[in-house]
């Protein structure tokens, strides 16, 4: 690219692409020859704004696209310092995203520009201004922003491809979902039906796959419904027994499958403010990662503790091998098990924990992962004590 006069221009001092739209720089300046000399050293690459004063700023960026602005510090009135601040409170509010600040000044003491980047300044030039030094300075920063600008459209658009992609796992699960109900209810009536005792065998498993199934269904809509907000908890005093024991006899196949045994340890009369049906599908999701890893023969142990970490906690305590300390970090996440397949550690968390991780904040509560003393894993899920008057 050739200057006027056949100069060079250097490439670290080409022009940044905004779209089809020439860069929009505001020079603010309450001298007229320093907003004429600025606009004279940038109009030939940008179109140039002027302003006389931080108000006149502020309403122009209001009125127009700005991608860079230059700002004098020593204006009567209100200082360079404080037109940042609003200037940058106008870009966080409507959404302009990154809008680069150089402030212009005579003072070049440390604490002035302390003061500048405190106040959310992006770059200085001192006067006199260097021609050169402002183009190069302006093109850099005008590259960050179209950089930033790309990277939040790439965000935004990742985002919708996201959201798509849970609407059609959404219409996927509940087409299927009504199927799979015919499939285990025949599965179930076949085996009262039959006298052959291999074959009634056979029938269970396949009936127990089925159930499997259905329960991952119904967590990918239940962690859909979480994630949108569209869950509405009814936390109760609930007994503490009654839910551990529900969540364990709904597991006793997989326990009789892994001659495991499972434990449960709650006070008498003690109560749990949950909602009931969501902590007891927590449960469940623990207890089946417990009893995945635990060995054969071992016991499973579920207590229910009143009266810790400012509420209750429940904990699900196994004998497994444990979990590594990389992968703790993206236990809880969705579909973590990709990572942790990577880190060659436990495998087969998909959507479980994270299902657990949305009913514990959900209550305003949490879920924690440590070793146990002696070897395995223990999960603890805390609740919170209900706000008063509640």
């Amino acid at each position: 690219m050739m200057e006027p006069g056949g100069t060079h221009r250097a490439l670290s001092d080409s022009t940044p692409i905004t779209g089809n739209r020439t860069p929009a720089i505001l020079v603010v300046d309450d001298d007229p020859r320093n907003r004429d000399l600025m606009e004279a050293m940038l109009e030939d690459r940008y179109t140039v704004l002027l302003a006389a004063s931080g108000a006149e700023a502020v309403s122009l960026v209001t009125d127009n696209p700005v991608d860079l602005v230059l700002l004098d510090v020593m204006m009567p009135g209100r200082s360079g310092f404080d037109v940042v601040r609003d200037l940058k409170e106008h870009a966080g509010e409507h959404g302009d995203g990154f809008l680069p600040i150089i402030l212009v000044t005579a003072m070049a003491d440390k604490q002035s520009r302390y003061t500048g980047l405190e106040a959310g300044a992006d770059d200085f030039l001192t006067k006199p201004v260097d021609r050169r030094e402002l183009r190069l300075r302006v093109a850099t920063l005008l590259r960050v922003r179209t950089q930033e600008q790309q990277i939040r459209a790439q965000l935004a658009a990742l985002t919708e491809v996201s959201a798509l992609k849970d609407d059609l796992i959404s219409l996927i699960v509940h087409d299927i979902r009504n199927p799979l109900f015919g499939v285990v209810a025949f599965l179930e009536l076949a085996q009262g039906a039959v006298t052959d005792p291999e074959v009634s065998r056979d029938l269970y498993q396949a009936q127990q796959a089925a159930e499997r199934v259905r329960v991952l269904l119904e967590d990918l809509l239940r962690v859909r419904a979480l994630e949108d907000g569209k869950v509405r908890l009814c936390p109760e005093a609930a007994p503490a027994w009654p839910l551990l024991s529900d969540a364990v006899t709904s597991l006793k196949g997989i326990a009789q499958d892994r001659a495991l045994t499972i434990d449960i340890v709650a006070t008498p009369g003690a109560t749990l403010w949950c909602d009931r049906e969501m902590t007891r599908r927590a449960l469940e999701n623990l207890l089946v990662n417990a009893m995945r890893y635990a060995p054969k023969g071992s016991t499973v142990e579920l207590e229910a503790i009143i009266g810790r970490a400012g509420g209750s906690v429940i904990e699900v305590r196994d004998r497994g091998p444990g979990i590594p300390q990389g992968v703790r970090g993206s236990l809880f996440r969705k579909f973590g098990s990709l990572e942790r397949h990577v880190c060659g550690a436990r495998r087969g968390f998909g959507l479980g924990l994270y299902l657990v991780r949305l009913v514990a904040d959900a209550h305003g509560g949490a879920v924690t992962v440590e070793d146990r003393s002696g070897g395995g894993t223990v999960f603890t899920i805390v609740l919170p004590n209900p706000e008063p008057g509640t």
